[in-house]
């Protein structure tokens, strides 16, 4: 423990904090960085219990602290330069944008007439950028030569080790592709699909009118009244990805509000896009009418009650109230708050009927006030569907944006500084 303090102590000293500025200083003036830096390690998480193929894992990716150190001071520098300004339907880790805002935008937008929405998926989006592509396209937006030095030496020449049964392998070369785990990939991906951006809306260019596509890192999607533009969009989407190397994953592709008369639409030289009746877009089921809410309540609820069951099956009845009250708040509420700000509203617009749906979450929480206090038997305590309400509206007074249907008014800017 002491050992652990000095080094603490160590790092916090103002010596070594000027020394690792000054290191990074000569990084930035060289445009170099050390090659170790470049070596990343691949720990696979099972996605369910039980797993045991690679398909049933998630790689998590982790590269060396000091690098990820330097990345964040690189990165607020990138977000200065002419490079790093995206085109306004781009909202994959930008500023003042968020998967709400994307999601309500493209409910909105089917609102408003856009019946036919389809969406797209990139295989291994970030593995397979073309490095040299992207550094030439950051020169062409106007990055200097010291940012794309920089760039260079992080992401050229990397390789990558993979955790097996608690092992390490030998380090594997990596020939194209972004970096996973590092800090400066999304934005790095944000620009290199910019042009795709500017493509796709190519017939929608200003930013205060019902955009055709909407793109959230590889998450992207294009809606219209009529089927004929989305041929279009679906045939400049293929032409981009010839042209930079890139995949189109037709199996998680998907197009929702085709009927028994209308035609396919096709990825030109891979095949029909899927019809289906609802697409997970940003952890929101999206239908031809736009966003199902209630379905989407439904889903939350039935994941909290999950966990909570998960909770209480592993929980030791030794554990104090304050504790489960953190695992609940952890764990079981936020998987009941994604999309609150804004689901708000739809409550609001016929709150007599919706309020049925909100049963489903308020039996949840009941549950977890009868686990937390250690209760057994029935709960006759007060229903906790106004104090969801309640709390949805504390929500909204702190502080979340103005979300409605007027709000790409304004989305060009949705924040003072936006990348």
């Amino acid at each position: 423990m002491g050992s652990m303090s000095n080094s603490y102590e160590h790092f916090k000293a103002p010596s070594f904090q000027n020394t690792l500025l000054a290191f990074f200083r000569i990084c930035c003036l060289l445009g170099v960085t050390p090659s170790s830096w470049n070596v990343s390690v691949i720990n696979p998480i099972p996605k369910t219990e039980g797993a045991t193929t690679i398909d049933k894992f998630r790689p998590i990716s982790l590269t060396l602290m000091i690098r990820r150190t330097f990345e964040k001071f690189f990165l607020g520098h990138l977000l200065e330069s002419d490079a790093s300004k995206l085109h306004h339907t781009q909202a994959g880790f930008r500023n003042g944008f968020s998967t709400l805002t994307h999601a309500l935008v493209a409910d909105d937008c089917a609102i408003r007439g856009q019946k036919y929405r389809v969406f797209y998926d990139f295989a291994q989006a970030y593995d397979t950028v073309p490095v040299p592509l992207l550094l030439s396209k950051m020169k062409t937006r106007g990055a200097s030569a010291q940012i794309l030095s920089l760039v260079d030496a992080l992401f050229v020449g990397t390789s990558t080790k993979v955790i097996v049964n608690g092992r390490q392998t030998e380090s594997i070369p990596l020939s194209r592709g972004l970096l996973q785990g590092s800090i400066l990939s999304p934005l790095l991906f944000d620009i290199f699909i910019d042009d795709l951006a500017h493509k796709l809306n190519k017939d929608t260019p200003d930013p205060k009118k019902i955009p055709r596509a909407l793109l959230y890192a590889d998450d992207i999607t294009a809606g219209s009244h009529a089927l004929h533009h989305l041929q279009v969009t679906s045939n400049d989407l293929v032409d981009w990805c010839h042209e930079n190397g890139m995949t189109i994953n037709l199996a998680k592709c998907g197009v929702v509000g085709l009927t028994h008369g209308d035609r396919d639409l096709v990825l030109r030289g891979i095949g029909p896009i899927p019809r289906v009746e609802c697409y997970n877009y940003l952890g929101f089921p999206y239908k031809s009418r736009g966003i199902d809410w209630a379905e989407h309540l439904k889903s939350m609820a039935l994941k909290a009650s999950k966990t909570l069951k998960f909770c209480e099956a592993r929980g030791n009845s030794k554990w104090s109230a304050g504790l489960r009250l953190a695992l609940y708040r952890a764990f079981v509420r936020s998987r009941m708050e994604y999309g609150a700000g804004i689901m708000y509203h739809w409550i609001q617009n016929d709150s007599k009927s919706r309020t049925e749906h909100l049963k489903a979450i308020a039996t949840v929480q009941d549950a977890a006030l009868k686990w937390i206090f250690g209760v057994q038997g029935p709960y006759k305590g007060y229903s906790l569907i106004s104090c969801l309400a309640n709390y949805l509206r504390a929500i909204l007074r702190l502080g979340l944006p103005p979300y409605g249907p007027l709000y790409w008014n304004g989305w060009e800017q949705p924040s003072k500084n936006p990348p």
